[in-house]
């Protein structure tokens, strides 16, 4: 697996390696998955690279976009496992190689009891899936999203106040897919609702204040965890 940061960075490395398959992000800094993926079907070389959208948008609306431009498939965010798996292997070819031992499955996740339990708004099914179960892991990704969107409120705040609706929306859409992976429902929810009226071109004042004392309660839960 390699990761492209944003548009560009795909475009570049598309030059210099081969890949089965692009998960492209919708959303993304500089060119948009939907420029991006415009980018690389005008090039014949690249006109059967499986191109499979990852977004947090789950309307009709994108689907069609993301068809439009050349994608092959469509995940929705939260990730689900099974689901991305079942898309990849709609799409990606077997090559040749050389023999593989298969390895027993992996045990499900078994359910506990500690601190990831007590996180009040949290379903972390999901997000254990995706982890392998490695509850460490999780409680390091938690603690790194909380760390990351520490300042991400006063940035959509700012955003919104000067009239900037479309980079406070993206703010939103961001936070609305991370925590949806991480099993932060309740903000997930939050921040759904607040980015389908930066859409819309408003943010009401009762709307923000709901999504912002959410926030602070996800994040004071994620506190919890710091050794």
């Amino acid at each position: 697996v390699t990761i492209a940061n944003d548009g560009e960075e795909v475009l570049y490395l598309l030059q210099h390696a081969q890949f089965d398959a692009i998960l492209m992000d919708v959303h993304m800094p500089r060119a948009d998955g939907i420029e991006t993926t415009r980018q690389i079907r005008a090039h014949p070389e690249y006109a059967d690279l499986p191109i499979i959208a990852l977004t947090a948008d789950v309307l009709e609306e994108e689907r069609q976009r993301c068809l439009e431009c050349g994608m092959n498939d469509f995940v929705a965010k939260p990730v689900n496992p099974e689901t991305l798996v079942a898309a990849l292997t709609r799409w990606i070819r077997p090559r040749p190689s050389r023999p593989t031992v298969t390895e027993p499955a992996a045990p499900a996740p078994q359910p506990a009891h500690g601190p990831l339990e007590a996180l009040d708004g949290f379903d972390l099914r999901n997000a254990l899936v995706l982890t392998g179960g490695d509850r460490t892991l999780l409680v390091e990704l938690l603690l790194g999203f909380r760390e990351d969107m520490k300042n991400l409120p006063a940035d959509i705040r700012a955003r919104a106040g000067n009239g900037d609706y479309a980079a406070a929306r993206d703010l939103a859409h961001r936070l609305k897919g991370a925590s949806g992976n991480l099993g932060a429902v309740a903000l997930h929810a939050a921040a759904q609702q607040l980015e389908a009226e930066l859409k819309a071109g408003r943010c009401d004042p009762d709307t923000f204040s709901a999504f912002e004392a959410c926030f602070e309660k996800t994040m004071a839960g994620i506190d919890t965890l710091r050794q």
